[in-house]
């Protein structure tokens, strides 16, 4: 039986770069996504033709979010201007574009640290001949599909909600100007449509792929760490009283899923930071426009308030879980060190001088461990906080709008 750390297996599948990380393959449809908002993840040994068809996406992407961030700020601004909406909903709006252009800002920035955070982790799985979970290819399909469909479908219900308030045809349209009252009605609805649509992608397609591709990463080190650990119990390596090569490469091995780890940390820190931030404030104030609003409009702003705000929790959820699966993985390789670090006082020799280092990391790196990215408190108890504090908020809004 030939061990998965093996030294020729090792060093050829880690070196390497000739060929392309499974990862990708994988991660095909969040890419191809990424690539229209501008951000283009792309392995080390891109061809040189490549780099034309990385500035055009960039170009693109970069035009788009210009063009329909400053035509949906400009809305918002008269809508709050002419108080056409309540100015909850100018908030909620004002501060999910902006996040959304930070966020935006942010991956465009390390987009290349990104991609290098891919291919390690793509070659680290290659190297123990891991499997990737079929859950996991599952559920990021899902999601992909969930971000593609669904600002179309909730478009739809806008659509049918507003067929007699002329209004909202002005307000999504405005652009045409005194062109809009010559228009079929049908072409209206067709317009404004079309608007509508662009409008939910620019508000919820990049937060929600960041998310998506959050969650896989997170996973995918979870699925290392879970094959690494069921590799080394599975030789028995446990049952050795003498520090081999064997066992020294797994502490190698290790170290490099915790420099992995640490990478991903920093690299995640800020844009869950961000997606946290929107998601709380769409949550509050789309709970603010459906509780408050008056009756009149109760219909369009119940469906796109219901669309912000369960795709606000949506993410919630897949963050906590994704960060929660992640820390419960790196303690089964806890529990394996402190077990070798046991059986090294048996030993006497240099070799034993390698485990202090990666122990001391459980020290230093304790509370980045216990948090999803550093960022929020991962207990069972988080998701009734949550749903207890929004109900809470439900019930002031309720009881001061009478």
């Amino acid at each position: 039986m030939k061990l998965f750390w093996e030294r020729d297996r090792f060093e050829e599948s880690t070196s390497s770069t000739a060929l392309k990380p499974s990862i990708w393959e994988h991660l095909n449809a969040i890419v191809r996504l990424l690539d229209v908002t501008g951000i283009y993840l792309t392995t080390k040994n891109n061809l040189k033709k490549q780099e034309k068809l990385r500035f055009g996406y960039f170009l693109i992407g970069f035009l788009s979010h210009v063009i329909w961030f400053t035509f949906i700020a400009s809305e918002v601004l008269f809508c709050g201007v002419t108080k056409f909406v309540s100015s909850s909903v100018v908030t909620c709006m004002v501060s999910t574009l902006s996040i959304s252009l930070l966020l935006w800002i942010v991956m465009l920035k390390n987009r290349k640290q990104i991609s290098k955070l891919i291919n390690e982790s793509g070659r680290m799985c290659d190297s123990i001949r891991g499997n990737v979970e079929p859950k996991l290819l599952l559920c990021t399909k899902i999601g992909c599909f969930y971000i593609f469909f669904t600002p179309i479908l909730a478009s739809m219900g806008c659509l049918f909600s507003v067929r007699n308030n002329d209004d909202y045809f002005y307000l999504h349209c405005y652009l045409f100007g005194h062109h809009l009252e010559s228009l079929n009605y049908y072409w209206k609805l067709f317009l404004f449509l079309i608007f509508i649509v662009i409008e939910n992608y620019v508000l919820v397609l990049l937060p929600n792929l960041v998310t998506v591709l959050l969650f896989f990463l997170c996973e995918h080190l979870s699925c290392v760490i879970k094959t690494f650990v069921h590799k080394c119990q599975t030789v028995g390596w446990c049952g050795n009283y003498s520090w081999n090569s064997k066992s020294v490469r797994m502490v190698q091995f290790y170290g490099k899923i915790k420099k992995h780890f640490d990478a991903m940390h920093d690299l995640a820190s800020l844009p869950i930071f961000l997606l946290l931030c929107q998601k709380f404030i769409t949550l509050f104030f789309t709970l603010t426009v459906i509780l408050s609003s008056k009756k009149k409009k109760i219909l369009v702003q119940l469906i796109e308030g219901c669309f912000l705000a369960i795709n606000a929790l949506i993410s919630l959820i897949v963050l906590i879980v994704a960060g929660s699966r992640l820390k419960e993985s790196h303690g089964k390789v806890r529990s394996l060190l402190l077990e070798m670090s046991e059986l090294s006082e048996h030993n006497v020799g240099s070799s034993v001088y390698e485990l202090l280092p990666v122990l001391k990391t459980f020290v230093e790196k304790e509370d980045m461990v216990m948090t999803a990215a550093g960022m929020i408190p991962l207990t069972r108890s988080l998701f009734l906080k949550i749903g207890a504090a929004l109900v809470t908020y439900g019930v002031l809004i309720v009881q001061l709008e009478a």
